[in-house]
C-alpha cells in the first residue's frame, strides 16, 4: 500500500491525515510533508500539528524518526504535535518507544 499524507488547516490546527503503510518504501513522502507542514504553519497561525493516524496500518522506525523531527522543529516554533486515532498495532509501537512522553496522544 502506498503512503499518502494530506494536510489542511482546521481552525488553528494543521491536520495531517496519513493513509496506508508508513514504511521505508513511502519515506520519500516524509521530506515533502516536513517542508509543507512548516510552510503552511508559517503562512497561517498554527497552535498544533495533528497527525490523524486512523488509516495507518503499520509504522516503522523511519516514520517514527520523522515524527521526532517534526516534533523538534515544531518546538522551535512553539507548536504542539498531537498523534490522534492510531489503530491498536500502531499504538503498541508508539507505546513501546514511549511516545507518550514526547507527544500528546489522543484516542
Amino acid at each position: 500500500m502506498t503512503t499518502m499524507i494530506t494536510q489542511a488547516h482546521v481552525g488553528t490546527d494543521l491536520v495531517a491525515t496519513a493513509i496506508g503503510s508508513l514504511t521505508f518504501q513511502g519515506y520519500g513522502e516524509g521530506a515533502r510533508v516536513l517542508d509543507e507542514l512548516f510552510q503552511k504553519s508559517a503562512a497561517t497561525p498554527t497552535q498544533r500539528i495533528v497527525f490523524e493516524l486512523g488509516a495507518v496500518d503499520i509504522i516503522d522506525s523511519h516514520w517514527l524518526g520523522f515524527l521526532i523531527r517534526v516534533l523538534k522543529r515544531a518546538e522551535e516554533h512553539k507548536i504542539e504535535v498531537v498523534l490522534r486515532g492510531a489503530r491498536p498495532g500502531v499504538r503498541r509501537v508508539m507505546d513501546l518507544v514511549q511516545f507518550g512522553r514526547l507527544f500528546t496522544i489522543e484516542a
